[in-house]
């Protein structure tokens, strides 16, 4: 069974941050506590937008680390001879 969760965003326009909430949802069937998004849905652009503002700072320290750079480098070189 997997175990899903709920999240919640709230955009502060007082402090231009957004702030997201997870909350795991009880362990009852999912289809109690669940929707299945369908195929079709589209974000709207506020979405978007709040999504991309969430997570580009994390995304950006997440390239910055130089462990991960020393990875990527690596992974890179191991691309390059496989060809």
């Amino acid at each position: 069974m997997t175990q899903s969760c709920t999240l919640t965003t709230e955009y502060s326009s007082t402090t231009q941050e957004d702030t997201v909430y997870m909350k795991k949802s009880p362990k009852t069937a999912p289809s109690q506590h669940s929707k299945t998004i369908p195929a079709s849905f589209t974000p709207t652009q506020e979405q978007m937008d709040t999504l991309a503002r969430r997570l580009m700072p994390e995304i950006k320290k997440f390239f910055a680390d130089e462990q991960i750079q020393r990875e990527f480098a690596e992974w890179q070189e191991r691309q390059n001879t496989n060809k």
